[in-house]
């Protein structure tokens, strides 16, 4: 019995793909709120911009977020290394906030829908902000599970304005 090279390596693929699949989730969540987490993460989210309504918070080292603005109302800051790339769409508008060495988002809007990923993430939500979020994370309040190594991502693929702009505009409808 001969098995290909090929054969072996989509074994291990499949092999390793299975426990990253398995331990990726969809959550309701309704701050005040912490999660953390390691890898691609996304949702869609709504705060109640009640006046002292505080915004949203992301610290992330090495990746990229993406945000589109379902409100038409969205004050995104880029803090640390990163920097902010804004684009229009038919949708609204996407703003892009990747860097290296990681550091930190602040969203305030009414409803918009994120996407990205990060070596180690944090996203702190506020009282008044709820909605849906998915990935590989836990409740800030429970222990992280033990990784060994990297997430499955080159850092070298942050995608570009234009393909997190379709990525966004399809996670909204």
């Amino acid at each position: 019995m001969q098995v290909s090279v090929r054969t072996i390596a989509a074994a291990a693929l499949v092999a390793l793909l299975v426990p990253v699949a398995a331990v990726a989730k969809d959550a309701r969540l309704k701050g005040p709120a912490t999660i953390v987490g390691a890898g691609y993460y996304g949702g869609e989210l709504e705060l109640a911009m009640q006046d002292g309504q505080r915004p949203i918070r992301i610290v992330a080292r090495a990746g990229y977020v993406g945000v589109l603005d379902l409100g038409g109302d969205l004050e995104l800051r880029c803090l640390g290394t990163g920097r902010v790339q804004k684009q229009r769409t038919e949708h609204g508008t996407v703003y892009r906030c990747a860097g290296r060495q990681g550091g930190e988002v602040i969203l305030l809007g009414s409803h918009f829908v994120l996407r990205g990923f990060a070596t180690h993430y944090k996203v702190q939500l506020p009282a008044g902000a709820a909605g849906t979020f998915h990935g590989r994370f836990v409740r800030g309040d429970q222990p992280q599970p033990q990784r060994s190594g990297r997430p499955d991502r080159d850092e070298e693929e942050i995608p570009s304005l234009e393909e997190l702009a379709e990525m966004l505009e399809g996670a909204d409808g």
